[in-house]
């Protein structure tokens, strides 16, 4: 005679996660958050340099303005939004009859773990239209 035994009780597959897979899965959650506080100011850096730039080219006058001029509109504004990874000699002006591109490569260099860091190079530009 066959016993009937619910379903449920049936000694079968097990599901779920040991304790030892949970504390793995935390330790690389915390890892990942860990890196992301590190990386996401450089990145908010790069968007805010990048957004001094648009700001600057979008001066109607700025095919008129020469070089020196663009560059202390740039310390001013660099210096009203406390950036500190570049300076405004540090930014390239190329010019053409129509138009005036700025760009700035600079790098950021943030301490991860003990003796290793992270090193991030980026290239801001800008065009005006």
């Amino acid at each position: 005679m066959k016993a009937n035994f619910p379903r449920h009780s049936w000694p079968g597959r097990q599901r779920g996660m040991t304790l030892g897979g949970l504390m793995f899965l935390m330790f690389l959650m915390g890892f990942v958050a860990y890196a992301g506080f590190r990386v996401v100011p450089a990145y908010m850096d790069y968007w805010l340099v990048e957004k001094v730039l648009k700001n600057t080219l979008d001066d109607p006058d700025i095919l008129k303005q020469k070089d020196r001029a663009i560059r202390d509109s740039l310390a001013r504004a660099f210096s009203l939004n406390n950036i500190k990874v570049v300076q405004a000699d540090e930014v390239e002006i190329e010019r053409t009859e129509s138009r005036v591109d700025l760009s700035v490569g600079f790098s950021i260099r943030q301490p991860f773990m003990g003796p290793i860091n992270l090193c991030m190079e980026f290239q801001a530009r800008a065009a005006s239209r």
